[in-house]
């Protein structure tokens, strides 16, 4: 799963701009604030402190590994052949693919 709606491109944050957000959070900057500075929405920011994060605070080249380990690592329906085939028998018997919806709604 891209993360992008269909059609949509995006580009993962950059250490220079991690290292910005860094100085930000420093400085005791508003998500939203930070987002704005950056050119980038607020869900991004937080997104990138939920996932990188850690006990010792937000460090960027720590998050920059994580990030490009988890790239390395794949979706979880590239890896988990049963999962895979759980999902493509759904969407073959007309299924939208969307937890707790019906066809019909």
């Amino acid at each position: 799963m891209s993360g992008a709606a269909m059609g949509q491109r995006y580009s993962h944050l950059s250490l220079e701009e991690r290292c910005r957000l860094r100085g930000m959070m420093e400085m005791g900057l508003s998500f939203s604030e930070i987002a704005r500075r950056l050119g980038r929405h607020r869900s991004t920011i937080r997104r990138e402190l939920d996932r990188n994060r850690s006990s010792n605070g937000y460090r960027p080249d720590s998050a920059a590994r994580r990030a490009w380990a988890r790239k390395l690592r794949g979706s979880r329906i590239a890896r988990f052949t049963r999962l895979r085939a759980h999902v493509e028998d759904r969407l073959a018997m007309g299924g939208s693919g969307d937890r707790g919806r019906s066809a019909a709604a």
